[in-house]
């Protein structure tokens, strides 16, 4: 008996890439884009460090680089009042000890 390959019996589809983000989400990730340039040109000194200055006179003031969210990113993300211009030892600061950063208004609970 001979063996033969089998025959498709229908066309193959052909699959289109899942997009990254959607059209929606796409919108207003452009939105904040430019809020959050127009936020750090505004803010230019990071505002953890100007808080920690008032508190003790030894610290220098560094220049903002990021835009941390007190409340996330979820839905708030283009809330300006839940934003804060910092700087990169600072932002990663604030995530990295939470406790601390909620004890100073830094985090804000998403469910309240």
């Amino acid at each position: 008996m001979r063996r033969t390959a089998l025959r498709r019996s229908t066309k193959r589809l052909r699959r289109t890439p899942l997009r990254k983000v959607s059209k929606k989400h796409e919108k207003e990730l452009a939105k904040y884009y430019r809020l959050r340039d127009q936020f750090l040109r505004e803010n230019e000194t990071c505002e953890v460090c100007l808080d920690l200055k008032s508190k003790r006179h030894t610290l220098t003031i560094y220049r903002s680089q990021d835009l941390h969210h007190r409340k996330g990113r979820g839905k708030y993300l283009n809330y300006k009042r839940y934003f804060c211009a910092v700087c990169r030892y600072h932002h990663t600061y604030i995530h990295d000890h939470p406790e601390w950063a909620r004890a100073n208004g830094w985090l804000i609970s998403k469910f309240k």
